[in-house]
């Protein structure tokens, strides 16, 4: 006898977090080194990293990592189709969820370590807002470096740079590499405790130079547009 479940448990938030919950912690379960956690954001981390976004008009936003789309649901919601948003995931399971999660989005299912060749095909020009919840921390110093200079070169002047971070004692150090302004914002209402590093005013050329001095002489991937 198949037992009928109430609407109201079908499609209560507890069900639905839980869910969400699940899926995430699958995903985490196939490449741990890809996941910044071990659990989605909540959403006051979620809003800590959209603060801001609000006033935004037309432009380009880019999310890399994004997961089960707990920071994306904020995104979308704060800026309302108001500006170019391109939700970008590694994993296929999770872009198909996304997809269905967030039908009328610009889904990309690709690597962020190809951060360049993306926007190139997409014929973005410049964007405003990078939101980031990769867990860099563990990324190979090489594809970090790349990944953070090539930001830095797509980021317009007055752009910023968001940093998804559990850890806050790691990481202000090698983004003051690539940016003049960094703060922290901190988030204890999360599983674990989060927060977000918020990097403005992006370094260029200078920051190949300082880089190599720092790693003896190996050169920084610096690319020309």
């Amino acid at each position: 006898m198949i037992k009928r479940v109430h609407p109201a448990i079908r499609h209560s938030p507890f069900v639905g977090a839980m869910a969400e919950y699940w899926i995430y912690f699958q995903a985490f379960l196939r490449s741990a080194s890809g996941m910044a956690s071990i659990a989605p954001s909540s959403r006051w981390t979620a809003r800590a990293m959209v603060q801001g976004l609000e006033q935004l008009s037309g432009g380009a936003i880019v999310e890399l990592g994004v997961g089960t789309g707990a920071i994306t649901a904020e995104l979308l919601r704060v800026t309302a189709g108001r500006c170019r948003c391109l939700i970008v995931e590694r994993d296929p399971q999770l872009c198909r969820r996304l997809r269905e999660r967030f039908r009328d989005a610009e889904i990309v299912e690709g690597d962020a370590l190809n951060f360049d060749a993306m926007l190139r095909e997409r014929r973005i020009r410049q964007i405003d807002h990078v939101l980031c919840e990769l867990p860099m921390n563990w990324f190979a110093p090489p594809d970090r470096d790349n990944l953070l200079a090539d930001i830095c070169r797509w980021l317009k002047p007055a752009g910023s740079f968001r940093q998804l971070s559990h850890l806050h004692w790691l990481g202000s150090g090698q983004y003051r590499c690539y940016f003049r302004e960094v703060t922290t914002r901190h988030v204890l209402r999360n599983v674990p405790p989060a927060g977000c590093f918020i990097c403005r005013s992006p370094i260029h050329k200078p920051l190949a130079r300082r880089l190599e001095s720092r790693r003896g002489g190996e050169p920084v991937r610096l690319l020309q547009r």
